[in-house]
């Protein structure tokens, strides 16, 4: 075989397996916070707008992207006639819980794989945190990650998609 047909077969060999790489769809992770076991009791919600965590850069992009995350789990609890109400800030006073997150993780491919089938592949990634607004305490964690389903979905609607995630972890989490 001659150096230049090794450098081809290589090279095709390396994208194919290279596309593996990329999954798409929801990938969501969640665990409870380890010192309780109980589900989450109906009521209030106040959902924190997210910020950014560590490695994250805040930027006014960030920004929309938290409030399409938090767009996108207020619709998602409505729709599914959740047992909770999201709540603004003019009432904490009446909310039972608070959901606080960071955007832990926003990842875009480059390069060579944008010119690829399917195109940039967009990376979102949370950390998020539901307390007892009264007491304080912990309830749940949850870390949802969500990879784009396809080449033109973009940041804003893959946030909206992550924010319907964390809306079904929430119902499913109720007794």
């Amino acid at each position: 075989m001659s150096p230049t047909a090794r450098f081809a077969s290589s090279f095709v060999f390396f994208l194919i397996c290279g596309c593996g790489w990329f999954r798409s769809g929801p990938s969501p992770v969640s665990e409870k916070a380890p010192s309780l076991s109980r589900h989450l009791n109906p009521g209030k919600v106040l959902i924190v707008p997210f910020s950014a965590g560590e490695g994250v850069e805040a930027s006014k992009e960030l920004d929309q992207i938290s409030l399409m995350i938090v767009k996108g789990v207020a619709e998602e609890l409505g729709r599914l006639s959740a047992p909770f109400t999201v709540v603004g800030e003019d009432e904490l006073e009446q909310t039972d819980l608070l959901l606080e997150g960071h955007i832990v993780k926003r990842s875009e491919s480059r390069g060579v794989s944008n010119w690829m089938p399917g195109g940039k592949k967009l990376v979102l990634g949370t950390e998020i945190e539901i307390k007892d607004r009264a007491s304080g305490d912990r309830l749940m964690v949850l870390s949802p990650e969500l990879r784009a389903s396809g080449a033109q979905e973009d940041w804003r609607q893959l946030a909206y998609r992550l924010g319907q995630e964390i809306a079904r972890e929430l119902k499913d989490s109720t007794p």
